[in-house]
């Protein structure tokens, strides 16, 4: 299943690198890792939309992983413009957790 999801996630209009592996510490809870890079962030709405990854996603990856989680994220460096992580102030700032 991995190897098809990467060729057919890879086949997607602003997939630029797919990459599937297992868990190493067998106690984890998940087993799998996905990690999909975009050429824009703009690929990732039309990525969750394609009719391959829809496809992919209902057939062979759904029912064997019943219980999954998502998430995005924005990867820190000079090609996305991000400086820097934020730190833990601002991070509280933002939550509402600050002072």
């Amino acid at each position: 299943m991995m190897a098809e999801g990467q060729r057919v996630l890879a086949g997607i209009p602003g997939v630029r690198e797919v990459q599937a592996g297992s868990v190493i510490d067998q106690s984890a809870h998940y087993r799998y890792c996905w990690l999909i890079r975009f050429s824009a962030p703009e690929a990732l709405d039309s990525y969750r939309h394609h009719p391959a990854h829809l496809a992919f996603v209902e057939r062979p990856f759904r029912p064997m992983a019943t219980d999954r989680m998502s998430a995005d994220y924005q990867v820190a460096d000079a090609r996305t413009g991000v400086a820097a992580l934020p730190d833990a102030a601002s991070l509280a700032q933002t939550d509402g957790l600050a002072a």
